[in-house]
């Protein structure tokens, strides 16, 4: 066995399997994330460096994002969005008939979680101003021109707007191995994307995560919406991240965490 097995449209894993994961495919502000990494309209604390047996996936429900309301924060310095604590402002301005150029997944209800930076208005945005706050693989997009709290209304407002005053927080990465013993589930509940590159921790139940926690300090310790974004010295796709935690007993995991303002 290994962390969780995807099948979009299967029942939920319960809670004695390794692990449990959710699949995007349904998931409106998902298939908006898909839309960006094509290109958008012409007119994605701590130290450190800045499948389970059985399991099953089901899809995330649009309703679900739907019942999200999102807030606009307090605007400061003539529209820049209002940072949290732990988060730095990146200010973009592209134009209508440029690609975008980001590849996003939004498995966090409430922000956007960056896979990749492709060719596109991003990346020849961060060419042209050197001296400036850059958009970065792996950050977490918490607003965007003051527009906060739900994925589905930060990533429309990318899509309608031509600047961006973006509220992101940038991750510290920590390794660590968990045993897991010949028969010890995980306990881990995983959401990942088709088109991600992470393993979002959505729940820690039972399991060596859990009892690996309790022999940590506070600083080591595995978190929900913490992400794994390498196991066992390999790194790719969701999928491919899972395939490498099959039928192992010990897991050298790269985990990124996002301080909480």
């Amino acid at each position: 066995g290994g962390l969780a097995r995807g099948v979009p449209g299967a029942p939920a894993a319960s809670a004695n399997n390794v692990a449990s994961a959710a699949a995007a495919e349904d998931f409106d502000a998902a298939k908006l994330a898909s839309l960006l990494a094509l290109g958008g309209p012409k007119a994605e604390g701590r130290g450190g460096k800045k499948e389970g047996d059985g399991a099953k996936a089901t899809p995330l429900k649009a309703e679900q994002a739907a019942e999200l309301r999102p807030t606009r924060a307090a605007a400061v310095d003539s529209g820049e969005v209002a940072l949290a604590k732990g988060e730095i402002r990146v200010v973009i301005e592209r134009q209508p008939e440029v690609t975008i150029g980001l590849n996003l997944d939004a498995l966090d209800e409430r922000a956007t979680f960056v896979n990749s930076i492709m060719e596109g208005a991003i990346r020849s945005w961060s060419v042209g101003h050197p001296d400036e706050p850059r958009l970065m693989a792996y950050d977490r997009i918490t607003a965007i021109n003051g527009v906060r709290g739900s994925t589905n209304a930060i990533l429309a407002e990318m899509r309608r707007s031509m600047r961006w005053s973006l509220a992101v927080q940038r991750p510290t990465s920590f390794r660590v191995t968990v045993d897991r013993g010949e028969q010890e589930a995980l306990g881990l509940d995983l959401k990942y994307s088709p088109i991600g590159v992470s393993l979002l921790i959505a729940g820690i139940g039972d399991g060596a995560v859990h009892n690996f926690n309790a022999a940590q300090p506070p600083d080591r310790r595995i978190l929900v919406n913490d992400r794994i974004v390498e196991i066992n010295g390999r790194r790719g796709t969701a999928k491919e991240l899972l395939a490498a935690a099959t039928d192992v007993e010990s897991l050298d995991l790269v985990v990124l965490n996002f301080a909480e303002g």
